[in-house]
């Protein structure tokens, strides 16, 4: 977890999937997967936003040896097995099928036998035990050695993972290698087993109590590929497997498919990926699972797999404990290990550049605009594909665009840049065309273009890399973009078969801009006044006021009429009301000028009376690799027009310094209204020439625009953000927040809100596989199915905007501080409050964290650790709440973390080194964190750590 107690608090997400950031092997892992659909889309859509531009060693990937009658059962077990691919929740675009392996259950049943009759198939699985222990005593005592000789390697991978994070720590690691690695006691173990499975014949260690019931259920890893990762499997293993369970708490196995995505090969020794099978905790089936599975040492990494299987039975009496049940966690249930992925992606083979979406709010459809190629989506669950088209450049267009710039092969494609409704049965698309822009109508009815191959000049740029925006009003495409092939003349304009309009090619007016958004504001819509309809342009350009030694940067909002329709002798099929503004998002105290535009959204809910613009700068020293900071200011168009419609221009007199001469009447860059058709000013082409005039020559404003409370919402130090939307939500003690989503050029996540003058980052999710820069987000907001969808080169993932199901107790979801989160008592299960049917009285939701009114802590039970002296142990904390900090106590007693003995990772997990016999006992993690003054404390995590004599070197 990134701490900062300071104010904006960064989130690690816990010890789950969401905090991938924080854990760079598993980037790679597979991330995605289905869930059920029933969800709505929403009004919002953005598209044409400026484009954004482990391997183990050979002896791990050794097989193991299963017992020989048990793998034969296994065989006559699963023949009669029925398959069920269709019960995967991972979508199957993912990851190729070449590169995924199938996999094996360890344990099965015979699917003819009813589901009731349990005993019977516990007797034949006790009957294989009893039949195959001679081979498997024989077995493990080939294994433990080369178990123990992989944990000197996995100890070796976290001094690698050390070293990366703080280079100063080589010296001191590389002398604890030397100095502390000591003999593992192979023939000890040995012994043991020996003697442990010879006395306790029932010991099944496949079995855990599921929420205190007589029926015992399994705990499976499925995914075979991470076991042959860490070479437990002889051979590749055919099936994949997955249980579900029905109402009396039994429970069948079912065959799934070979379409299972790999988990891909974690260099973090402490963390597994894989597919686990778990029952439901009403005892309806839950199907299949993606899963995160922790594995707290580099021992308990190896034991937590073969423990599954004939692990030894550990006493605990010596430490006042519970007897464990094997490969539990610190819960009451089964589990409670596994937390549920509830994203899906949608990416085609061959297909790049996902970074134009709209969303349509009739059809339930979200439509992509990527490298050559258009796709229709099912936005209530886009794994679902409803249509394509491809829409590809010409041999002739690719082979010109070659001979011009052979540099520039990557871009001599067909990139979709415009898609933008043009009625209700087509949509308007424009391309780059390999430099040669193009646009055509795309028929929605049969899914194709209708081939009008119109020049796409002005409103799709000739490159990718170039910026480009683009919104659609009343069926005429306004947008900002260049015009030529070298990107360096660019315009703001509109483009229609009567009154086409846009800027001159003048640096006063646009010098180097970088368009990122533009969106319509609309006044009065049914009446006379629709010409004050008006179209805001957001884009950062070089300063043409302030002289500076390097190309000063300005964050700029132009504003253009829907009425204007150019001049009549002057500026003739020219903006007559264009007009620019400076944007202020600045912290005085601090010295920060923000001065780059990332991106913007406008958010309009019932409840507001205006809309409110949300803008997400950079510093221009971000560009130049000197420092990382990014900002959020949000706006009033209220602020925006009052500074158009009131506010004192700027002249060019050898330099721009403000006009302080009359200004002629109709005011200069003003709308066409009522007043001034009360003066016979009826359209721009009657417009006086010294009012045309004016505006040509002093299209900037002096005023410049300042955001609410003339203040940032927040500042984020050590991220770029690329994108931002913003929802607003209520929460249960009736107010409404607004809750602000922003993508980073890491292929993050960040919800945050702001509570009073406290900035709370409440989580951070990676939601793409690798670390790239998000390059469009789309907010679907409708109170029944709330979405994000985020459009990368990789592809488009849907995520939901609440993961109120991973908070397991009532602090836990309270101390989140999300709005869209509650806990009801009832259930005992944190909610979604938009997604609950019905009153919602009773439940726990507090955004200032008392958790006072949460019911008493639940018993959290130990987990297990066996290490050897001179080796470490590593242990795990999982922080529910992003402003919590992480406290280890060692038998009641907290222990002072330094860089020899304890060491904290992450801020919260535990690394001890150079272990002894001093280390056995209760190692405890409390999560403290500050609510109105007060410490509030409790435990998260308790651990039991064994400490064993070694003698054989590594």
């Amino acid at each position: 977890m990134r701490d900062q107690r300071d104010g904006v608090r960064s989130n690690s997400f816990y010890t789950s999937h969401y905090s991938w950031d924080h854990y760079p092997h598993k980037r790679d892992a597979a991330f995605f997967r289905e869930s059920p659909g029933g969800r709505k889309d929403s009004p919002h859509s953005r598209s044409g936003s400026s484009v954004g531009s482990r391997s183990y060693s050979p002896e791990r990937s050794k097989p193991y040896s299963f017992h020989q009658s048990q793998h034969r059962r296994r065989e006559r077990s699963a023949q009669s097995l029925k398959t069920s691919g269709d019960t995967s929740t991972w979508s199957s675009s993912a990851l190729p099928s070449s590169k995924r392996v199938p996999a094996v259950p360890l344990v099965t049943e015979k699917p003819e036998e009813p589901e009731s009759n349990t005993t019977d198939w516990i007797e034949l699985f006790e009957d294989a035990q009893l039949d195959s222990r001679s081979k498997a005593i024989a077995s493990k005592m080939k294994e433990i050695e080369r178990i123990y000789r992989q944990d000197c390697e996995t100890f070796g991978m976290v001094v690698k993972m050390l070293i990366a994070k703080e280079p100063s720590l080589e010296q001191t690691i590389q002398f604890a290698l030397r100095q502390n690695l000591q003999d593992i006691d192979v023939p000890k173990p040995s012994k043991e087993f020996l003697k442990e499975t010879k006395d306790n014949k029932q010991f099944n260690p496949w079995y855990c109590n599921y929420k205190e019931r007589k029926v015992k259920k399994n705990i499976i890893l499925i995914d075979m590929e991470e076991y042959q990762e860490y070479s437990l499997v002889k051979e590749p293993l055919p099936y994949n497997f997955c249980s579900t369970a029905d109402g009396l708490g039994q429970k069948k196995w079912q065959r799934r498919d070979e379409e299972t995505l790999r988990s891909s090969g974690s260099m973090w020794p402490q963390s597994l990926m894989g597919n686990l099978a778990f029952p439901s905790s009403n005892g309806v089936s839950a199907g299949c699972k993606k899963a995160v599975v922790d594995v707290d040492t580099q021992q308990g990494l190896i034991r937590k797999i073969v423990g599954q299987m004939m692990e030894l039975q550990r006493d605990s009496h010596s430490f006042g404990e519970e007897s464990p049940e094997v490969g539990l966690p610190a819960s009451n249930e089964c589990d409670t290990v596994i937390s549920e992925v509830d994203l899906m992606e949608f990416h085609e083979p061959g297909i790049s550049n996902y970074s134009v979406l709209l969303l349509s709010e009739d059809q339930n459809t979200l439509y992509v605009g990527a490298r050559e190629a258009i796709f229709a989506v099912n936005a209530l669950n886009i794994s679902q594909k409803q249509n394509e088209v491809y829409w590809k450049v010409s041999q002739g267009n690719r082979t010109e665009c070659l001979r011009k710039d052979p540099s520039k092969e990557a871009e001599c494609f067909n990139f979709i840049r415009v898609l933008q409704p043009l009625n209700a049965n087509l949509l308007y698309v424009c391309g780059t065309n390999a430099y040669q822009p193009i646009c055509d109508h795309l028929n929605l009815a049969f899914f194709k273009f209708l081939g009008i191959n119109e020049n796409g000049r002005g409103k799709s740029p000739y490159s990718p890399t170039y910026s480009s925006t683009s919104v659609m009003l009343d069926g005429q495409i306004y947008a900002g973009t260049s015009t030529d092939y070298f990107g360096k003349l660019q315009v703001i304009s509109r483009y229609s078969h009567v009154h086409p309009v846009r800027t001159e090619y003048d640096t006063n007016l646009l010098y180097e801009p970088n368009f990122v958004f533009a969106d319509v504001i609309r006044k009065s819509p049914d009446g006379p006044e629709t010409d004050n309809d008006k179209v805001y342009f957001f884009f950062t350009e070089v300063s043409v006021e302030y002289d500076f030694f390097h190309k000063l940067t300005i964050p700029r909002v132009a504003r253009v009429c829907k009425g204007d329709v150019g001049g009549q002798r002057n500026l003739q099929k020219r903006w007559t009301s264009f007009l620019k503004a400076k944007l202020i998002c600045s912290q005085p105290d601090l010295g920060l000028i923000f001065n780059t535009v990332q991106d913007v959204f406008v958010l309009r809910t019932p409840d507001l009376k205006e809309p409110i613009f949300y803008a997400l700068f950079t510093l221009q020293m971000d560009k130049l690799g000197l420092v990382q900071l990014s900002a959020v200011c949000a706006y009033t168009q209220s602020k925006i027009e009052e500074v158009f419609s009131q506010g004192n221009y700027m002249g060019l007199e050898a330099t721009w310094i403000p006009y302080n001469g009359p200004i002629p009447t109709p005011r200069p860059g003003a709308c066409t209204n009522s007043e001034a058709r009360g003066s016979n000013y009826t359209s721009s082409t009657n417009l006086p020439d010294e009012t045309v005039q004016f505006v040509r020559d002093h299209p900037l404003m002096d005023d410049s625009i300042t955001p609410i409370n003339d203040r940032t919402e927040f500042i984020k130090k050590g991220v770029t953000y690329t994108q931002i939307v913003v929802d607003r939500t209520q929460a249960l003690d009736g107010k409404f927040y607004d809750v602000m989503f922003v993508s980073t050029d890491q292929g993050t996540l960040h919800k945050i809100i702001r509570l009073e003058n406290v900035v709370y980052m409440i989580e951070e999710t990676q939601i793409f596989r690798k670390s790239e820069p998000v390059q469009t987000l789309v907010l679907s907001s409708k109170k029944s199915s709330k979405f994000i969808y985020a459009g990368s080169n990789a592809g488009v993932v849907q995520v939901p905007l609440a993961f109120c199901r991973k908070h397991s107790s009532c602090k836990d979801c309270v101390l989140t501080r999300d709005p869209y989160c509650a806990w009801n008592p009832t259930e005992g299960t944190c909610e979604v409050l938009h997604e609950t049917q019905g009153p919602n009285r009773g439940w726990i939701q507090d955004l200032n964290g008392n958790v006072s009114s949460c019911p008493g802590d639940r018993v959290l039970r130990s987990q297990w650790h066996i290490s050897f002296t001179g080796s470490t142990a590593y242990l795990r904390c999982s922080l529910k709440s992003n402003m919590a900090r992480a406290i280890w106590q060692f038998q009641n007693h907290v222990i002072e973390t330094n860089e020899d003995k304890y060491i904290l990772i992450e801020k919260k997990n535990l690394l001890i080194t150079n272990l002894s016999m001093k280390d056995r006992g209760r190692y405890q993690c409390l999560s403290e964190e500050w609510v109105n003054n007060k410490a509030v404390t409790q435990a998260v995590k308790r651990h039991i750590l064994e400490v064993k004599l070694s003698s054989i070197p590594c």
